[in-house]
């Protein structure tokens, strides 16, 4: 909200550059308001009540705006981004009270300690809401157990809208194999694609692990995304990539033309086929 003095400023400066108050008054161009009226000039006492009465007039109307965002913050609207936000407040063991003036389900005391699902996307289907979760592994998101999935399915249904069918998941994550051609620096990297200056670095390998270590929970997995993060790695000349696959589960693998889009909302480089394999170095010309 604008200030009472940058208000007045901005009515001097108007009144002075008006091109009939300038030949009214005959006032000197390039010479401000204060320059050439009096502190006690009606002027003067005019524009600073009406610089008032603006200033009080956007001070409500910012206080309205205020209260209209905070309203807008309280009321439940159950869309997608709420049913997530729900689900991050699930609280493993803790028991659900109602709350008789909001009409909700909450919880006595926010315990953080034991809010275990740290990654959540809803998505509407038509029909139902599909609801991906995870919580937060030794190496990122992880699948709940079963006992943990029954328990939340179990707080979901209580403080979902009615009429909203959940069909809720956690599943372990998607699995992929990529292939590169990458042209090094030889005098940066090893032919094994590690850093001469530390063996036990592989840059290229990082590359592609942190890039879907980093994506956020139920994003694209894209090919271009993850070459512009090899292409970034020291040592790299040139990464070209070769092939992509990715699936769910027991699934047969897929190609990845462009895109990928996880099944468990996150994905990881499948074991049995380790980027030290699928990965070939060429020295740059």
């Amino acid at each position: 909200m604008r200030t009472l003095t940058e208000i007045s400023d901005e009515q001097k400066e108007n009144f002075v550059n008006n091109a009939i108050i300038q030949q009214r008054y005959n006032l000197v161009s390039g010479q401000t308001f204060d320059q050439q009226f009096s502190k006690l000039s009606l002027e003067s006492e005019l524009l600073h009540e009406v610089s008032n009465s603006i200033f009080t007039l956007e001070k409500q109307f910012g206080s309205l705006v205020t209260l209209i965002n905070q309203r807008a913050r309280e009321i439940q609207t159950g869309n997608n981004d709420w049913n997530a936000k729900q689900a991050l407040k699930y609280q493993h063991g803790d028991a659900l009270v109602w709350n008789s003036t909001t009409n909700v389900y909450e919880y006595a005391v926010e315990n953080p300690a034991i809010q275990i699902v740290k990654y959540a996307k809803a998505l509407d289907l038509g029909g139902y809401v599909l609801m991906k979760v995870a919580k937060e592994g030794a190496n990122g998101p992880e699948k709940l157990t079963a006992s943990e999935l029954a328990a939340f399915t179990a707080y979901m249904n209580h403080v979902k809208f009615a009429g909203v069918q959940l069909t809720i998941v956690s599943r372990d994550a998607d699995e992929l194999k990529v292939y590169y051609n990458v042209y090094f620096d030889p005098l940066v990297m090893n032919a094994n694609g590690s850093l001469i200056s530390n063996p036990s670095v592989f840059p290229v390998e990082d590359a592609i692990n942190n890039y879907n270590a980093n994506l956020p929970f139920n994003a694209k997995f894209s090919i271009t995304d993850q070459t512009d993060s090899i292409q970034r790695a020291l040592g790299v000349v040139n990464p070209v990539f070769q092939s992509a696959e990715g699936r769910f589960g027991a699934q047969s693998y897929a190609p990845i033309v462009d895109y990928y889009d996880s099944n468990a909302g996150y994905m990881m480089i499948d074991p049995s086929f380790d980027l030290s394999t699928t990965i070939t170095y060429t020295a740059a010309p």
